[in-house]
């Protein structure tokens, strides 16, 4: 078991760093929704109508999953499968894939991440 694995993502705000697209998403207190944002020559933000997040492998990982609301912003909902694997309580490392051409493949996107609180 990951002692840094957290049993839920209620209430914590993620930066994503990758060979995608800086992003940032922070999830309501429920953890079921929240809020995206991305920094790109044109930033889009937005709500976040879905969110999954389970426990993988003895805890060890977890797998977030969700679809932001983004057809006003990009012309469709974008949607995300990240395994995040913490290696402190502030972040660690993922990868995952996209519904966008060019990453949907398994682990076409990879970076690391940072969570506060």
């Amino acid at each position: 078991k990951n002692p840094f694995t957290p049993a839920s993502l209620g209430g914590r705000t993620f930066t994503f760093t990758s060979n995608f697209i800086l992003s940032s998403i922070a999830l309501n207190a429920a953890g079921d929704g929240g809020t995206w944002s991305l920094q790109t020559t044109t930033p889009g933000t937005g709500s976040i109508s879905t969110v999954s997040y389970s426990l993988l492998t003895y805890h060890y990982t977890s797998l977030l999953s969700m679809k932001w609301n983004s057809t006003a912003t990009y012309g469709f909902d974008l949607q995300f499968s990240y395994n995040l694997n913490f290696t402190s309580a502030n972040g660690g490392y993922f990868m995952g894939q996209s519904n966008i051409s060019g990453y949907s493949n398994a682990n076409s996107i990879y970076g690391t991440f940072t969570v506060t609180p």
